[in-house]
């Protein structure tokens, strides 16, 4: 029963196999081995421990009282006796031996077929003696786990059976198994990130170094450029005219541009009256802007005369940038005074949503401040630094790309928005700018041409996992970091600097300054390092919540259980990870179905209910296919009740979702597959081109 709840909270998992060897009256007892009881151990509802004992009691009864059929036979004729391709019924053995006990090597712990030759091997297996003193021993497959590994293993099963000991009534999911110091090391100390943080906003911290280097450039879009000085002029002026208007603390201003001084000048102009900017990427369809400003309710819009068409919205206030900027330039060119504090809102960024719609994330000026001194000191950022501003102003890396520069004294370089299609254009302006600081998708990096680029001084890698392959390319002789961080915790929470000796997964690193994470099961326990668990982030990066939505904010900002400050919260971001042994953290995936593609975060749920919002499709669902290594794709798989083309989905498609979240390919069945209890069976949809290539349309390439 012990056994049963370390393996449950290592893997995570409420149905437990486990294997154990017994001697039948048909088998001699030197070939005992050959016959294996496969018991399925319930360990559901988080019974009390006495409950668990008597359940695994009546389990191992039942098993005993058949013993005499062979597993062999069972194994032979399920396909799983002679091949490891095949998932076995059990990996995992427990074993009791008489006394005097003496370990069994796991070579001696095989199964045997059914012509008497070996067959398989147990990964694990734990051995006890049969008196009293519980001896014991794990023996183990030295491909799968390291010594330290299964040190800690034998250590938490102690630590279990102390606690038993103590209250045999306790519920399995309440009983301790990490040390104190174990404790200590993972929740304290790889948590102890306190560090100085201005108590300023920062469009203060950007004034700060205006007063420095005022005639250092500051941004540059083509042959058009700004000095520190012109810029915070311009930020100025715009700002008293919106503090004129009605802006202040709280108060929420949209901005539509394109590429351009202009969208620098907005930024920094909403935040110096004191307002939040909601960032609407003029890329976005036209129902998915109008979406966000019904949703956000912003006082008004700053746009361009070109972009007024594509706000198609009633009753919204708007100020053109370029046709309205004479009016502007008319007003005060001082920095402005405001109400804004540390806690005031700085912006608002809206993220896919798995219900369908885009929700808004709303962020507080304290984590900008804390992430442009923490990522300027991470990423080498200096008065000296050419910094690329890639990412769309609806991506929160934008905001570390801009701010974290803006307030450091070095210049941001802009790139028109077509020339992000091109890798030409991009290695480009990083040779001509000598661009010393650039933060990339890994999608991206891993077709752009692999050119010495002397002056690239930091690489920045940051949006998806990524392959140890770009490591060993792009590393040498700079310094390469991979980022790590949700829209909900100011955009970074772990970085990482990696070398090109770097050989199989590369970590996300380490918290952030006054950042905490913690890797917790689903009971928010903290799991011991090598062990699954969900990522959470707490610090004072933190968002407010989410806009207008208090039930999703509730579910996934919840009280921090780590914390002695009142109200402390910590955000459960759906990221799977483990600690390694150093400290680090290995991003494992997802436990929902958010996915990031491209460097984008995007919610498979939005896709499915968008498409089954069409008058033809009965049912979706969409994944992420990556059937070839390195080419990820998202697959829409449709049921139809009427006829209708993958054109006319695309179309469907595009006039709510940005081009990122296209499905790149269309699949109609006659049903969706499920599993046994009824729920979609995603590993059994059909890859595209092999299965029903009369009914796929290919014909619909992502606009990425």
């Amino acid at each position: 029963t012990g056994f049963n709840v370390l393996l449950s909270r290592y893997c995570g998992q409420m149905d437990i196999n486990v294997g154990s060897i017994v001697a039948s009256g048909d088998h001699a007892a030197s070939e005992s081995f050959s016959n294996v009881l496969v018991m399925r151990n319930d360990l559901s509802d988080n019974p009390g421990f006495t409950e668990l004992l008597q359940r695994t009691g009546e389990v191992a009864r039942q098993g005993h009282a058949h013993r005499d059929m062979p597993f062999a036979y069972l194994t032979k004729a399920l396909g799983h006796a002679r091949s490891r391709s095949h998932a076995m019924l059990v990996q995992v053995c427990f074993l009791v031996q008489p006394s005097p006990f003496i370990p069994m090597p796991l070579s001696d712990l095989a199964l045997r077929n059914m012509d008497g030759e070996h067959a398989e091997q147990f990964d694990l297996v734990l051995q006890f003696d049969d008196d009293d003193a519980l001896n014991g021993a794990f023996c183990y497959s030295s491909d799968l786990f390291k010594p330290s590994t299964i040190e800690r293993m034998a250590g938490h099963l102690k630590n279990l059976f102390q606690a038993v000991l103590d209250d045999p009534s306790a519920r399995i999911g309440d009983l301790p198994i990490l040390t104190d110091a174990e404790y200590q090391q993972i929740v304290v100390d790889w948590n102890a990130t306190t560090a100085a943080c201005p108590h300023a906003c920062v469009h203060e911290l950007f004034e700060r170094q205006v007063e420095k280097t005022p005639d250092a450039p500051a941004v540059v879009f083509e042959d058009q450029s700004l000095t520190y000085a012109a810029l915070n002029a311009k930020a100025n002026q715009l700002a008293h005219c919106l503090i004129a208007k009605g802006v202040g603390p709280d108060v929420l201003v949209g901005l539509c541009a394109k590429r351009s001084l202009e969208m620098v000048i907005g930024l920094l102009g909403i935040l110096k009256a004191g307002g939040a900017y909601v960032p609407l990427d003029p890329a976005y369809p036209t129902d998915r802007l109008a979406y966000m400003i019904d949703d956000a309710r912003p006082a008004l819009v700053l746009c361009q005369e070109a972009l007024l068409g594509h706000l198609k919205y009633d009753g919204i206030n708007t100020v053109c940038l370029d046709r309205d900027w004479l009016s502007i330039s008319h007003s005060d060119s001082s920095n402005p005074v405001t109400r804004a504090l540390p806690q005031t809102l700085a912006y608002v960024i809206y993220t896919s949503g798995s219900t369908g719609k885009p929700k808004g994330v709303a962020l507080a000026h304290q984590g900008l401040c804390n992430l442009c001194l923490a990522q300027a000191d991470a990423f080498e950022v200096e008065n000296a630094s050419q910094v690329l501003q890639f990412a769309s102003i609806s991506f929160d890396a934008a905001v570390s790309e801009a701010f974290v520069t803006l307030t450091q004294g070095a210049c941001l370089h802009l790139l028109r928005q077509e020339a992000l299609r091109s890798t030409y254009e991009i290695t480009k302006l990083l040779e001509k700018s000598a661009i010393t600081v650039v933060t990339l998708p890994p999608s991206l990096l891993a077709v752009l041409p692999q050119k010495s680029l002397p002056a690239l001084k930091t690489l920045v890698l940051a949006g998806e996992a990524w392959p140890p392959e770009l490591a060993r390319i792009w590393a040498r002789g700079r310094r390469m970091l991979n980022a790590y961080g949700p829209t909900e915790a100011t955009v970074c929470a772990t970085w990482n600097q990696v070398d090109a000796s770097v050989e199989h997964t590369v970590p996300i690193g380490r918290p952030l300054a006054n950042t905490h994470v913690y890797i917790l099961n689903e009971r928010l326990v903290p799991t011991p390092t090598g062990v699954p668990g969900e990522l959470y982030v707490s610090g004072i990066g933190l968002a407010r919540g989410y806009l207008n939505r208090p039930d999703l904010t509730a579910e996934r900002f919840v009280a921090n259980p780590f914390s002695s400050e009142p109200g402390a919260r910590m955000y459960r971001t759906g990221d799977k990870a483990r600690y390694l042994e150093d400290g680090n953290i290995e991003f494992l995936g997802r436990v929902d179905s958010q996915v990031k593609l491209r460097g984008y975060r995007i919610e498979l749920g939005e896709i499915e209910a968008t498409l089954i919002a069409h008058e033809a499709v009965k049912d979706a669902a969409v994944m992420v296919r990556e059937d070839h290594p390195g080419e990820k794709r998202l697959v829409a798989y449709i049921v139809v009740d009427s006829e209708v083309s993958a054109q006319a989905l695309k179309v469907h498609l595009k006039a709510s979702l940005p081009d990122y979240m296209l499905p790149q390919s269309f699949i109609f069945l006659d049903a969706m597959p499920v599993s046994p209890n009824g729920k979609l069976d995603r590993r059994a949809l059909p890859k595209p081109n092999t299965d029903r290539p009369d009914r796929e349309n290919l014909a619909v390439p992502s606009a990425e």
